[in-house]
């Protein structure tokens, strides 16, 4: 019944759980990390590649993060892995769908048109040159696929009960799920992170910002810095 909706929700302390989750200066550093990160990419790349039919793709990258965000200082843990997947996909359609326009428009008029993570993971393997030599010093086509499958086993329900309580009456803070999910935000923020450095090619590179390729290169040990062949300058 509606009512008991209204009461379920009305019942759960939204407020105080935000106020647990900021209460963490620690964690708001992590989770504004990540979030700056994302967003760092997304004004940069919506900057050079502004024409790109591709680049509501971005857009939903940035949005997927700040939904993530949100779902985090609510207690919606489970909610936030979903987010998290967003995140990492939205980036993988950008990079495959931005040199591809005539598969975009056949994926925007044909709903039952489908383009996987594997077969745009393949494809860079294929065709984005230096693609295996870029990522081999981060392990990221490895990392990608455990993340990816370990994420979407929480999204599908595979690992009940470890994300979420049992009702929406229950929906409390946790300090065990949060860090848990925190933990996933990173992950999921640094796949994104590499695998835009990856595909990045030297001629979009170059139109970065000098003070962004400052903050996206910082960090890098100089054998990541010399399988990408990028300059921060």
């Amino acid at each position: 019944m509606a009512s008991d909706l209204s009461a379920a929700l009305q019942s759960v302390d939204w407020g105080g759980i935000c106020s647990d989750f900021i209460k963490d200066e620690a964690r708001s550093k992590r989770v504004t990390a990540c979030i700056e990160q994302i967003a760092l990419w997304s004004a940069e790349i919506q900057n050079t590649d502004r024409e790109n039919l591709a680049i509501p793709f971005v857009r939903e990258m940035h949005a997927s993060a700040m939904s993530v965000t949100a779902s985090l200082a609510l207690g919606l843990y489970k909610s936030a892995a979903g987010g998290m997947r967003a995140i990492l996909e939205s980036a993988l359609y950008y990079s495959y769908f931005r040199d591809h326009p005539v598969e975009l428009a056949t994926l925007v008029r044909d709903e039952k048109y489908y383009i996987s993570r594997k077969y745009i993971m393949d494809f860079h393997k294929e065709h984005t040159p230096d693609f295996i030599k870029r990522q081999e010093p981060f392990g990221l086509i490895s990392k990608i696929e455990s993340w990816y499958s370990n994420i979407s086993a929480i999204v599908h329900g595979q690992i009940p009960g470890v994300w979420s309580p049992v009702d929406i009456g229950s929906t409390k803070y946790s300090d065990e799920r949060l860090e848990a999910a925190l933990v996933e935000f990173e992950k999921s923020c640094g796949l994104v992170h590499v695998l835009l450095l990856v595909v990045c090619s030297p001629d979009r590179w170059s139109a970065f910002s000098p003070a962004s390729k400052e903050k996206l290169t910082k960090g890098l040990s100089a054998e990541q810095k010399k399988a990408l062949g990028i300059s921060k300058k």
